[in-house]
C-alpha cells in the first residue's frame, strides 16, 4: 500500500489500513474485545468520530464509535523511516511490558502492531475522557498530573526498555541534541552562539548520576476522565534524561490551559514530586527548560512562528531566573533577527 500524503488520509482510508492489517494475520497481541472493536470501527455504517491528530513526523489519527465512545489511536509511518519505526516498536514493547507486569499504571493496555505494504502501523485503545488541551486545569488537577508524571518515570525505569536507556545514559546528550535541531533551523552565527553559550554541564552531571526516562509529557498526551483521574498515552519518544525535562514539556507547552502562573506551576511540581528537599530543584528546572524550549524553538521556527516565539520567551524567563547573561544575549539576537 502506497501513501503519498499520509497526513491527509480520510477516515475510510485509515480504517482500510487498520482493517487490512488486522485481517492479514500480521497483527500482534490482540484480544477478542479489541478485534471486535476494530471490526465495529471498520464497519462503514458506524457513526464515527474521526480526528487527524498529526503534529510532527508520525501521522496520527483517533477514531471512536459515537455510541460506545470506544476507539483507537492509529499511527502510520512509512517503512523506510527506520527511526520512526523504531519509535513505534519501542512504544509497543513498553506498553506490552507494563501490561504483562500487571502494572496499575494508567496507560493503554490493548494494542496492535503490524506492517502492511509500504506502511508500518501502531494501534492502541483510545483512553476515555477529555484531552487536557480541551480543559481548564485547577491547582488540584496540576498536582495530580505532576504526581502521575513522576509515577510514569518510576514505572518505565522498572521495564527492560527503561533500564537499558538508563544504563546507557553516560555519553553527552544535551548539547548534541540542541546542535542537531539548531543545525536544521538556525544560521551559522546562531549555531555558533548556541555552541559557545549553552552550559549544560549540570544537566549532564545529573543525567549521569540519577537518570530517569522522559517521554514528552505535553498536555496533548494526557486524558482526564469525569472523576478527574489522569491517564496518559504516546510513548513513542523515550529518552534517558532528568525529571525536570518532563516538567518543562508540560508547564511550557503553549496549549496548556490554566490560570496558574509558571512559578505557581513549578512550585506544584516541586511539592507533588517530593523535590522540596532538593535545594537545586528550581535551578535544575530552569536549566532543563532552556534545553526543552530552545529545542522546541528550533523545531517550530520554520513552521509555527507564534509557537516559536512562545518557546523563546520561556527560554528568556529561565535565563533571567538563572542570571544567564549569555543565553539572554542569544535570545535577544534571535528575537531581533
Amino acid at each position: 500500500m502506497k501513501l503519498n500524503q499520509p497526513s491527509t488520509l480520510t477516515a475510510q482510508e485509515v480504517l482500510g489500513i487498520l482493517h487490512g492489517g488486522l485481517t492479514s494475520g500480521t497483527a500482534l497481541a490482540l484480544d477478542k474485545a479489541f478485534i471486535d472493536l476494530v471490526e465495529r470501527l471498520t464497519n462503514p455504517i458506524t457513526d464515527l468520530h474521526f480526528r487527524n491528530a498529526s503534529e510532527y513526523e508520525v501521522c496520527t489519527y483517533t477514531i471512536s464509535d459515537a455510541a460506545s465512545r470506544r476507539g483507537a489511536v492509529v499511527k502510520i509511518v512509512g517503512r523506510h523511516a527506520e527511526r520512526l519505526v523504531r519509535g513505534l516498536s519501542q512504544e509497543f514493547a513498553l506498553l506490552a511490558e507494563l501490561h504483562a507486569a500487571r502494572s496499575a499504571f494508567p496507560v493503554p493496555k490493548r494494542m496492535a502492531l503490524f506492517a502492511l505494504g509500504e506502511v508500518f502501523v501502531s494501534v492502541t485503545e483510545l483512553l476515555q475522557g477529555s484531552y487536557l488541551t480541551e480543559m481548564n486545569l485547577s491547582e488540584t488537577d496540576v498536582h495530580a498530573i505532576a504526581r502521575t508524571i513522576g509515577d510514569t518515570q518510576n514505572a518505565i525505569a522498572n521495564t527492560s526498555i527503561g533500564g537499558a536507556l538508563i544504563a546507557n545514559a553516560r555519553s553527552p546528550y544535551y548539547m548534541e541534541k540542541i546542535r542537531h535541531f539548531a543545525n536544521d533551523a538556525l544560521t551559522k552565527q546562531h549555531l555558533n552562539l548556541i555552541t559557545e553559550d549553552f552550559d549544560f554541564a549540570a544537566l549532564e552531571a545529573m543525567r549521569r548520576s540519577c537518570p530517569v526516562v522522559v517521554s514528552d509529557r505535553s498536555p496533548a498526551n494526557f486524558i482526564m476522565n469525569e472523576d478527574r483521574d489522569v491517564r496518559m498515552f504516546d510513548f513513542g519518544l523515550l529518552l534517558a534524561g532528568i525529571p525536570h525535562e518532563d516538567w518543562s514539556w508540560f508547564i511550557d507547552d503553549p496549549r496548556l490551559r490554566t490560570n496558574l502562573t509558571r512559578d505557581e506551576l513549578l512550585a506544584i511540581f516541586i511539592e507533588a514530586t517530593g523535590s522540596r528537599h532538593r535545594p537545586d530543584a528550581e535551578e535544575m528546572f530552569h536549566r532543563a527548560a532552556i534545553f526543552v524550549n530552545m529545542k522546541q524553538y528550533c523545531l517550530m521556527s520554520q513552521t509555527r512562528r507564534s509557537a516559536a516565539e512562545h518557546y523563546l520567551s520561556r527560554v528568556r524567563q529561565s535565563a533571567e531566573a538563572l542570571s544567564a547573561d549569555k543565553v539572554l544575549r542569544l535570545v535577544e539576537t534571535l528575537q531581533s533577527s
